[in-house]
């Protein structure tokens, strides 16, 4: 009894069938120095949105103290509580804000019991970080003008 065993080659593929042509095993993925670029500016957007919005949370916070600090010192104005009564929203209002070149003038939303408008507000604050309003004038929501504290300044 005669066994026809294929002679044994150490470089062969014994996956491959036998006379099925070798090719050289594929290369799956990306190229080293694309992952090494992929990487980087994946690193670098992630540390430059976590800068800006840090950045842009604190000032949310500092604008949200400043303007409770504000309501707070405008609450049992006389004004305020004849035309808008008792506050129950006072947002302040960046675009608004913005189109004044004044930096110590800033625009807030009110709103109360009564009704609602628009407060112009100049303050300064001091070394203590309190507030300390120079002026501030009511614009109601039907148009009227009324002053709240101060001698409202030209803006």
């Amino acid at each position: 009894m005669s066994y026809n065993t294929p002679e044994f080659n150490p470089y062969s593929n014994p996956s491959q069938s036998a006379g099925a042509p070798s090719h050289p095993p594929q290369k799956s993925g990306m190229s080293k120095p694309l992952i090494i670029i992929s990487i980087t500016v994946g690193v670098c957007l992630t540390g430059l949105l976590v800068c800006c919005g840090g950045c842009a949370f604190i000032g949310y916070l500092g604008i949200g103290m400043t303007s409770d600090e504000i309501a707070d010192t405008l609450r049992h104005n006389p004004v305020i509580l004849e035309y808008i009564g008792e506050i129950e929203s006072f947002e302040y209002q960046f675009v608004d804000s913005t189109n004044i070149e004044d930096y110590d003038i800033e625009v807030y939303a009110v709103k109360g019991t009564k009704g609602s408008g628009e407060i112009v507000v100049k303050y300064t604050t001091d070394f203590d970080e309190n507030v300390n309003i120079e002026w501030a004038e009511l614009t109601t929501s039907s148009g009227e003008k009324h002053v709240v504290t101060g001698a409202p300044e030209p803006y």
